[in-house]
């Protein structure tokens, strides 16, 4: 694998999308490039993203105790 090629698919942009921008099929080139990425950030955020978790503050901890107690 030469440099150009690690660098184009470090940038999500395989063989046969180089070949369809080459070819000048932007749409084509879109899509392959879609469908390359898109397993990668599926995986991304299955690592990151807390789904189980609640992502707002708990009730409790929106609650102000009176001040005149």
């Amino acid at each position: 694998m030469n440099a150009n090629t690690v660098v184009l698919v470090s940038h999500g942009i395989d063989e046969t999308g180089t070949m369809a921008l080459f070819d000048g099929d932007e749409d084509k080139f879109l899509n392959l490039r879609a469908e390359y990425l898109r397993p990668h950030f599926q995986s991304f955020f299955d690592r990151h993203a807390r789904w189980d978790e609640p992502d707002r503050p708990s009730i409790a901890s929106l609650l102000v105790e009176d001040e005149d107690s």
